[in-house]
């Protein structure tokens, strides 16, 4: 009875451990790869991020890539087609297609997502993981969406001796307070004026204000 009772325990337990291995394995495709330590500044080499992609083939197509290095995001799979965008560190974006230079294989292009945007980045700029991209809102202007994904939740210092904090996103609207440098505020929302320009909302006392984005500086969370 008691081996019977062992023998019962020991599979027990070993069906756990197997049952543990493969939901560190799920969590480890799904979540992408732990070896990226962005803020340690230990990036894989470029020549390692084509041959990881080069390999994927069309398993790349689905995924998304975790920008490592800031890159151009271009509107055809080559150095000399036009900018539409950049890419900055922790972006992560769905990849749709890719492309394999001619001459070198292994120099792959990634057509991507870029926030509602369809462009074509290197395939050195970045990791290809399993994670969820960045989440953004369709229909809405690509650079409005970057900038809320880059800039909401994080804190950002004023660089100027003193600027104008608004009743709302745009030159038009009257002023409400003033920011001065070197003060820090965590931004709440992002919005496009009529011209483009990026404003952010901080809050100063118990009031929401506007303000220009080009008056602070990004310092992160």
């Amino acid at each position: 009875m008691k081996k019977f009772f062992s023998r019962i325990l020991f599979l027990a337990l070993a069906l756990m451990l197997c049952m543990s291995s493969v939901s560190a394995l799920a969590c480890t495709e799904w979540c992408g790869s732990p070896d990226i330590d962005v803020e340690n500044d230990v990036l894989p080499p470029s020549d390692q991020l084509h041959i990881e992609a080069y390999r994927l083939g069309d398993a790349v197509i689905g995924r998304t890539l975790h920008v490592l290095r800031s890159g151009n995001v271009r509107t055809a799979p080559n150095q000399s087609s036009r900018i539409l965008a950049e890419a900055f560190p922790d972006d992560k974006v769905a990849i749709l297609d890719y492309h394999m230079e001619s001459v070198n294989p292994l120099s792959m292009w990634l057509k991507i997502d870029f926030y509602g945007m369809e462009g074509w980045i290197n395939a050195s700029r970045g990791k290809v993981v399993s994670c969820r991209p960045d989440s953004y809102i369709a229909g809405n202007d690509p650079a409005l969406e970057v900038a809320r994904s880059r800039y909401v939740g994080q804190t950002m210092m004023v660089n100027v001796r003193s600027g104008n904090a608004r009743a709302g996103a745009g030159q038009d609207y009257p002023t409400i307070e003033y920011i001065h440098r070197p003060d820090t505020y965590r931004i709440r929302d992002v919005a496009l004026d009529s011209e483009g320009k990026l404003w952010v909302m901080i809050r100063i006392g118990s009031r929401e204000c506007w303000a220009s984005a080009s008056l602070f500086d990004y310092i992160g969370n």
